[in-house]
């Protein structure tokens, strides 16, 4: 299994993050910013954190290889 390094998952879960127009939110929880008991908190940071590292480690095999090895499987 192909492991991703934090820095790697954090920043395509901000991308995509930005997409849904949720930048904001996912700053302003990231690094254990907000309590989970404020009314502000979404658990956007959270929720992409984890979709990320999903979606990468599932991602994982056609990452590291080249199109012409993808079309070999």
């Amino acid at each position: 299994m192909t492991e991703f390094s934090e820095v790697i998952v954090e920043r395509f879960a901000r991308a995509w993050a930005s997409i849904d127009g949720k930048t904001e939110a996912f700053d302003r929880e990231r690094g254990g910013g907000m309590e989970y008991d404020d009314p502000a908190y979404t658990g956007h940071f959270e929720g992409y954190m984890a979709e990320a590292k999903e979606l990468l480690k599932r991602a994982g095999c056609y990452v590291y290889t080249s199109p012409q090895q993808q079309e070999m499987k």
